[in-house]
């Protein structure tokens, strides 16, 4: 979205991803296993990926549906999945992104490290990175607290959306403080303000 449609966004969050993930090898292989297999294949490898040590002992509530998602995932959607991310490698762009971008890693993370994470701030000034400890691919899941106060606190450009006619981006909290939305989510209209008809 930063990248080929930045008209459309105030700013991109990139929460445990990276430029480039993996090997291209390794992802055909994954997705001819799946494609054969089934996506129940992935999960005892995947979970001590996705978690940090502990952390699905501790929080079975928040794991197991994640891991029956996976579980139940459609096969051919997943492969076709793996084979996108084996073709998917924008380090070489990262330097076009002209809005402010976000990132959030976890130390643990096997599968996109915290190295991805600088390697995005490197190349676009003005990145903010977080690195949660305690934390491997699912911040979101592991670190809801943290991971939610990051975004809040995350300073979007203002933006218009064309194909909408709506401006989203960073507002005065003074100027804003009545709005049901909340100071500094958005000026102007949103997507609540347009008429359905």
């Amino acid at each position: 979205l930063a990248l080929d449609h930045a008209d459309t966004v105030s700013g991109v969050a990139v929460i445990c991803s990276a430029a480039k993930i993996g090997e291209a090898g390794s992802w055909r292989e994954r997705a001819e296993l799946v494609e054969r297999a089934g996506t129940p294949t992935l999960v005892e490898g995947s979970a001590p990926r996705w978690f940090a040590d502990g952390f699905i002992a501790a929080h079975p509530e928040r794991t197991t549906g994640l891991l029956h998602t996976l579980q139940e995932a459609d096969r051919h959607s997943y492969a076709r999945l793996c084979e996108a991310l084996a073709d998917f490698d924008v380090r070489g762009r990262l330097g076009e992104i002209a809005v402010p971008v976000l990132t959030i890693h976890g130390v643990a993370d096997q599968v996109t490290p915290p190295s991805a994470g600088e390697e995005i701030a490197a190349a676009v000034p003005g990145t903010v990175t977080h690195v949660f400890d305690e934390t491997a691919h699912q911040a979101p899941l592991e670190q809801p607290e943290r991971t939610a106060a990051a975004l809040a606190a995350f300073p979007a450009r203002e933006t218009v959306v064309p194909s909408l006619g709506i401006l989203f981006g960073e507002a005065d909290a003074d100027e804003n403080d009545d709005d049901p939305r909340g100071p500094g989510v958005a000026v102007g209209l949103g997507p609540e303000d347009l008429d359905p008809a």
